[in-house]
Order: C-alpha cells, then sequence, then structure tokens
C-alpha cells in the first residue's frame, strides 16, 4: 500500500517488516547505516535502534558489509523537507509487543500485548542459563494471570507463577521492583520462571 506524506511517495506504511540489506555505515555521531528495502527505497536505521549483538560488527573497523540482511520494522515514513531518509527502521522494535509500546509510550504493558514467539537470540540466552543453573535479575512489569507476575528478562516478559515465588509475597513485587529468578521451563511459544534455589 503506498502512503504518501508532505509530497514524499513511500511503499512501505510503519508496522511492516522488511529484510534490508547494508548499503552503507556512518560511525560519526552517534552512527547509523543506510539500508536498502525489497521496495527499492533506501532507510536510515540508528546506530540506536540496532540489536547489542550487531552493534559491535557496525562499529568495528569492517562493520557490517555492505550486502549483510537483516529483518527491521519500519518506525516511520516521513518527509524530512531535505529529500533524504523518508524511512526510519528498527532491528530492536521487531516483535510485535515492543513496537506496540514504542508506538503508544503511555500504554500499560498487560495481558493484552503478550510476548508471543521468543526472539531467537532470547531462547538461545535463556537455554544456556537454564542448562547452566544461572540466576538472572528481572524486573517486574506487571500482574500475571493467577496471581503470578509478568517479568522483563531483557526483550522479553517471562512469567513468574505464584506457586515459583518460593516465599517472596506477590504483594512486595510491585512494578518496576528488581527480583532474582531462575529459568523454570524455555521454548519458543514462551518462557516461565522459578525462585526456587535462588539465595
Amino acid at each position: 500500500m503506498n502512503t504518501k506524506t508532505n509530497g514524499l511517495q513511500t511503499t512501505v506504511e510503519p508496522g511492516e517488516l522488511h529484510e534490508c540489506e547494508v548499503e552503507s555505515i556512518n560511525t560519526r555521531g552517534k552512527g547509523y547505516a543506510l539500508v536498502s528495502l525489497p521496495t527499492g527505497q533506501t532507510a536510515f536505521l540508528p546506530f540506536s535502534l540496532v540489536e547489542q549483538e550487531r552493534l559491535a560488527g557496525l562499529h568495528g573497523p569492517v562493520a557490517d558489509e555492505p550486502g549483510s540482511t537483516f529483518t527491521v520494522r519500519v518506525l516511520d515514513a516521513y518527509d524530512n523537507g531535505m529529500g533524504r531518509w523518508s524511512i526510519c527502521v528498527s532491528e530492536i522494535h521487531v516483535e510485535e509487543r515492543l513496537f506496540h509500546k514504542y508506538v503508544d509510550r503511555n500504554v500499560i504493558e498487560s495481558d493484552a500485548l503478550p510476548s508471543n514467539k521468543v526472539p531467537a537470540h532470547v531462547l538461545e540466552n535463556a537455554r544456556q542459563r537454564k542448562s547452566l543453573n544461572h540466576t538472572v535479575r528481572g524486573v517486574v512489569v506487571g500482574d500475571a494471570t493467577g496471581g503470578g507476575k509478568r517479568v522483563d528478562i531483557g526483550k522479553f516478559t517471562a512469567i513468574l507463577s505464584r506457586e515459583d515465588l518460593c516465599g517472596i509475597s506477590a504483594d512486595s513485587l510491585r512494578k518496576g521492583v528488581t527480583v532474582k529468578v531462575k529459568f523454570k521451563d524455555v521454548s519458543e511459544n514462551g518462557i516461565t520462571l522459578t525462585r526456587k534455589g535462588v539465595a
């Protein structure tokens, strides 16, 4: 679908996912990459909107060479009045719930905003930490059904059920409180946590 903004014709809309290809890297200031979309248009990808794992490569002397491809979500399609960067994209907002929160910064994360599929990098990290029985820190972002809590473990919200609170009062785990947890069950469809064995 075409979107016309201030006389500039674009063929993408905010919220769309696209595979992009790196055209060039600029490390001045906060840094950015220019990427080409399947539509043939060039988009602007600030380093602040790139996954940390990739960011190290973008800053390196070779960087992600032109031709590297990855998935981005369109944050905005606009005309800045200078004929440049009509499209701004993000790699860190690919997950639907994160884009939703970006669009409406006043939204209170609730059960209406499920985490859905676990991103591959989160899944890999969680499986590794579970196998090593690591304790991690998460931040409570709200209540879960059944009296548990939803806990942000880093770009993903996992569930800490009431039975896995292990002696901590649910009332003490208010939104914004940091809590130590371990991974209980990890799958691409969700992550559950426990406080069992946490010192």
